[in-house]
């Protein structure tokens, strides 16, 4: 079965040989993941036409999902990458990344202006200005999360 695993650089080798001894392939496109817990990642790789770029979390405006294509948006520029939107959740929710809708995540210190609309959404121009909807379903958390 394979296996991702996710942690500090100093123990991926002591994870990676007691995983592959329980029988497990170390994969880094599983889907299956080990991750530590108190481990917190500070970068994604972005890819932009033929090139791969490390993208620092406070450089990241939000991330969106089309399908299988997941884009990540900086403020001057766009990336494909390979997490999933709730991957992208779990690893900068503690650095202020909120999941807005089921397709978005932002980071919520690139959030220029809200705006609420009358069908109980909220509307969000980023800081590269752009435009994101927090649909209904998320509303609450979202509040919560910036204080409101």
């Amino acid at each position: 079965m394979d296996i991702k695993i996710i942690c500090k650089k100093d123990n991926y080798k002591l994870y990676e040989e007691k995983l592959k001894k329980a029988g497990f392939t170390i994969n880094p496109m599983s889907h299956l993941t080990f991750k530590e817990d108190d481990y917190t990642p500070e970068s994604v790789i972005g890819k932009k036409d033929d090139y791969f770029e490390i993208i620092h979390y406070h450089q990241i405006v939000f991330i969106e999902s089309f399908g299988h294509e997941k884009i990540l948006h900086t403020l001057s520029d766009t990336f494909t990458i390979n997490e999933k939107i709730y991957e992208i959740e779990g690893m900068f929710s503690n650095h202020g990344f909120i999941r807005i809708s089921k397709s978005i995540v932002i980071n919520k210190k690139m959030i220029s202006k809200i705006k609420p609309l009358l069908n109980s959404k909220y509307q969000l121009i980023m800081k590269d200005n752009s435009v994101v909807y927090v649909s209904r379903s998320y509303l609450q958390n979202f509040k919560e999360n910036i204080g409101l």
